[in-house]
């Protein structure tokens, strides 16, 4: 929702920095085709992005062709934050959350004019009232819940309220997350962990605001299992209930990237026994996508976990508040897509549900499932060696090769790598091969460790994987 309001030239930068951090190649034409601007747009928008961020240096340009090289160490949440730091319309945001409404010192401030100011101000009000977080007469409303949200918003995005940081429970909020990692075995990503210690930190800080967490109809989201491991860890901190059901909530909407796939599979079996097949709207759901797809997808696991994943993205909106990036995507995926988006929005109607299909949350479901759901074929089974951003691609590029290798072939290390360098020093340069996702690796892409390294990327795993493949057979 957030995106209808960030100024669109800004947006479409945001984009395109974020297809250069996953490809560090991109075709000038296909990203002009997919963001419906002309090529000289796109390369007057790589210049631009050039000069704001000095740490992505151009390497090659050609008439069809850029080619960039990222700062080692830097996220690709660190260089969309840079962009979002541009925003006239978030820096108003963060103004009138610290109580400045006032034209005259708004336009001294942002040194902008009085008439963008006003205009700005129009933007700003009506989507603090869109989002449930200001009433029709311009107050901010006294629900906390709504009011947290709305601060993760635009926290999440652009910093503001750093400087008024209680440094003491910020430190409380980092140990308990790092607490909560440590039980449930997670590897978050800095933005992930960012978020989370926000959250943790607006309950220590707030506790006393009685939080009330929106009662949903979809009981998987909350498991309580969670629920006792986070009130175990926060019990000397003396939260209330309400504050251990929102942290829940907020744990929920984090990619958990387990440190080994039997993990994985063994949640994703509870999650299923426990609450997949439990809530009949959902098993309708899947019915109604392998009647639309002609294929078998109950107890798949790819497509069960991308799906529920996906749910929880609608029902909490999360990648409005966990500022997840953009997909780069492929005339087939984008059929797929808008299949999807209106299968789910029938479903959604039948049952009463009012919900928004935002298009990132629908392209990376589509990304994942786009293999299952669009080949003709019957794929063959077998396993590879991974190194990938998250856990939801360690599953789409297992199933991927599961199905296509036989098992013997191929030997599978069962630890989950997010990052090339926990790979183990004693890997056998003649033996191992490693997959690794573009986003992970330093172009131009080579050896690691002596080790050849095949780089993958979700919209185009059909063809990076085929290289690996042409490898595997010709040694």
């Amino acid at each position: 929702m957030i995106d209808e309001y960030i100024e669109k030239d800004l947006l479409r930068q945001i984009k395109i920095t974020e297809y250069l951090y996953e490809l560090k190649q991109i075709n000038i034409q296909k990203v002009a085709d997919l963001l419906k601007v002309s090529r000289m747009t796109i390369k007057r928008d790589i210049e631009k992005i050039l000069v704001i961020d000095p740490r992505i240096q151009l390497l090659e340009e050609q008439s069809l062709y850029v080619t960039v090289r990222f700062q080692a160490g830097v996220t690709r949440y660190d260089f969309i934050r840079q962009l979002y730091k541009q925003s006239y319309f978030l820096r108003i945001c963060t103004l009138y959350l610290q109580g400045e409404r006032n034209y005259l010192k708004i336009s001294e401030k942002e040194h902008i004019s009085v008439a963008k100011v006003f205009s700005l101000k129009k933007k700003v009000e009506e989507f603090f009232k869109k989002t449930g977080g200001m009433t029709k007469e311009g107050h901010f409303v006294k629900d906390e819940f709504h009011y947290r949200l709305l601060l993760l918003v635009i926290w999440m995005r652009i910093d503001f309220l750093e400087a008024k940081l209680d440094q003491r429970v910020y430190r409380e909020a980092q140990h308990i997350v790092t607490q909560i990692s440590k039980i449930f075995s997670n590897e978050l990503n800095e933005r992930e962990k960012y978020f989370f210690t926000l959250n943790v930190y607006l309950s220590l800080q707030r506790k006393h605001k009685e939080v009330k967490n929106p009662k949903s109809s979809m009981e998987y989201l909350h498991n309580q299992s969670e629920y006792q491991k986070i009130e175990t860890i926060v019990h000397g901190y003396q939260l209330p209930k309400n504050e251990i059901d929102y942290l829940t909530i907020m744990y929920r909407l984090l990619n958990h990237n387990l440190n080994n796939y039997n993990y994985l599979q063994m949640e994703y079996y509870q999650l299923r026994k426990n609450y997949l097949y439990t809530i009949p709207e959902v098993v309708d759901l899947v019915h109604q996508f392998e009647q639309f797809f002609q294929r078998e997808l109950m107890k798949e696991m790819l497509f069960e976990r991308a799906l529920m994943r996906l749910l929880v993205a609608i029902f909490y909106n999360r990648s409005m508040y966990l500022v997840e990036k953009n997909h780069f995507i492929e005339e087939p995926q984008r059929q797929l897509c808008t299949q999807v988006k209106q299968l789910i929005d029938k479903w959604s109607q039948e049952k009463g549900y009012h919900i928004c299909l935002e298009d990132r949350s629908i392209e990376k479901f589509c990304l994942q499932v786009s293999d299952l759901l669009i080949r003709k074929d019957i794929a063959k089974v077998w396993n590879v060696f991974i190194v990938a951003e998250n856990e939801f691609s360690h599953v789409l590029y297992r199933e991927w090769i599961q199905r296509r290798l036989n098992m013997t072939q191929i030997v599978l290390d069962q630890k989950l790598y997010y990052s090339l360098e926990y790979l183990p020093v004693y890997l056998e340069k003649e033996s191992c091969l490693i997959i690794c996702e573009r986003t992970l690796a330093n172009y131009p892409f080579e050896e690691y460790q002596g080790t050849k390294v095949f780089p993958v990327s979700l919209f185009s795993v059909n063809e990076d994987l085929q290289a690996f493949f042409t490898h595997v057979f010709n040694k």
